[in-house]
C-alpha cells in the first residue's frame, strides 16, 4: 500500500522546502535583465560626445528655413566615413584584413546615442582585438564632421545656384516686356494696364530674389558646423547616468515581482508535488 501524501501550507515549510526555487526565480530574472542591458553598460568601447546643431543655423541669422538633416548614425556608418576611419587608424593592418572587411567589422561596432532632451549624441565603438578603438572612434566623429559640413554647403549651394537661375529666367521675361514697350512706343500705342501690372510684379520678384540670393550667401559665410565636438574620446566609455538608473529602477521591479512568482510557484509545486508522509516503525 502506498504512502498517504501530504501537503503543508505554512509559509515556514514552503520557504524550507522550496527555497531553490525562492532564490533561483529571482537570480534568472536579474540575469535575463543584466542581458538586456548589457549593450547599454558596456564599457568596453571608447566614446565621444558631440553636438548635432539643428538644420538652418547660424550666429548672425538664427534660424532660417528648414533643409534636410541627414541624422548622424547614418553619417557616421557611410561608407566614405568607415573608409578613411579605417585608414586613419590603421584598422585593416591591426586585423589583419582587406580593407573591405575591416569596413564591414568596424561598421558593426560602431552605435550611437542621443541624449534625451539635448542635442548631444555619444558616438561609440567596442573594443575589437589589437584594433585602437580610440584611434578608430575620434577618426569616426572627424570624418563625420568634415563631412556634414560639406553637405551642408553644397546644400546651400545649390539653394543659391536654383535661386540665381530664377532670377535670370525673371530678368528674361522683364527684358521681353520692356521689348513689348518699345514696341508700343514706336506704334504710338499706350501700353495695356495688364502689361504694366505684369511688368511690376516681375521687377518686384526680382528684387526678393535678389535679396533671397544675397541672404543665403550671407549664411554659408557665417553658417555654424552641423557637428562639433562636445567631449573628446576617451576610454572607457562609462554608462551614462539615466542607463544606470534605469537598470536600477528596472532591477527592483523585476527582483519584487519575480519574488511575487516564485512564492506562488512555491505553493504550486506543494499542491502538485506533496510529500510522502512516512510510517514510523514499531
Amino acid at each position: 500500500m502506498s504512502a498517504p501524501e501530504i501537503r503543508r501550507w505554512h509559509p515556514t515549510f514552503l520557504l524550507y522546502r522550496w527555497r531553490h526555487v525562492l532564490w533561483s526565480v529571482p537570480l534568472l530574472a536579474l540575469l535575463g535583465l543584466l542581458v538586456l542591458h548589457r549593450e547599454r553598460l558596456r564599457w568596453d568601447h571608447a566614446m565621444a560626445v558631440v553636438m548635432v546643431r539643428p538644420a538652418g543655423f547660424c550666429t548672425l541669422g538664427g534660424y532660417t528655413a528648414p533643409r534636410a538633416a541627414t541624422p548622424i548614425f547614418v553619417t557616421a556608418t557611410s561608407p566614405e566615413v568607415l573608409q578613411g576611419a579605417v585608414a586613419d587608424a590603421g584598422l585593416a593592418v591591426a586585423w589583419r584584413m582587406s580593407e573591405t572587411q575591416a569596413v564591414a567589422r568596424l561598421r558593426s561596432l560602431v552605435s550611437c546615442e542621443a541624449e534625451p532632451g539635448t542635442a548631444f549624441v555619444e558616438v561609440k565603438v567596442r573594443k575589437d582585438g589589437p584594433a585602437d578603438s580610440i584611434k578608430a572612434c575620434d577618426a569616426i566623429v572627424r570624418r563625420s564632421m568634415e563631412r556634414a559640413t560639406a553637405e551642408q554647403a553644397s546644400q546651400c549651394s545649390a539653394e543659391i545656384e536654383r535661386w540665381k537661375a530664377e532670377a535670370e529666367k525673371t530678368q528674361a521675361e522683364i527684358e521681353a516686356i520692356r521689348g513689348e514697350f518699345r514696341g508700343l512706343l514706336l506704334a504710338d500705342k499706350r501700353p495695356q494696364d495688364e502689361l504694366l501690372e505684369e511688368f511690376n510684379s516681375k521687377q518686384r520678384y526680382l528684387e526678393q530674389l535678389k535679396m533671397k540670393i544675397l541672404s543665403e550667401e550671407m549664411d554659408l559665410k557665417v553658417k555654424e558646423e552641423p557637428i562639433v565636438m562636445h567631449m573628446a574620446t576617451h576610454w572607457p566609455g562609462h554608462p551614462a547616468t539615466r542607463h544606470l538608473m534605469e537598470f536600477g529602477i528596472s532591477a527592483a521591479w523585476t527582483f519584487g515581482v519575480s519574488v511575487l512568482l516564485s512564492v506562488a510557484l512555491a505553493y504550486l509545486l506543494e499542491a502538485a508535488l506533496p510529500r510522502k508522509l512516512e510510517k514510523k516503525a514499531c
